[in-house]
């Protein structure tokens, strides 16, 4: 895997928000998942049962170079970036409570 470097994180941001999610030595740079991407995964996954959401999410959304098998080889790497994508593209709430 490549290092990333200042002026392919500059690159980027001009395309959008960056963010950068640390599993062990291991640094996943993403964007956040769009409303039309997020639909496109799931009628994907839906229609190819085979498929995972969380993986196809991670791959579609990460911007370094990060393997497939790199993200499945290590068991929890993939649902911790997924749940960080999710989490920065808005579809979690994490600020909700009962009044």
């Amino acid at each position: 895997m490549a290092d990333v470097t200042q002026e392919m994180i500059m690159a980027w941001k001009e395309k959008g928000p960056v963010f950068k999610c640390s599993v062990g030595d291991l640094d996943i740079y993403y964007r956040p998942l769009s409303r039309a991407t997020y639909f496109e995964i799931m009628q994907e996954t839906a229609s190819n049962s085979g498929t995972d959401p969380e993986l196809t999410t991670v791959m579609k959304c990460i911007l370094n170079e990060v393997s497939e098998k790199t993200l499945t080889e290590r068991g929890g790497i993939a649902t911790v970036v997924y749940e960080q994508i999710m989490l920065k593209s808005g579809f979690v709430n994490v600020a909700s409570e009962e009044v």
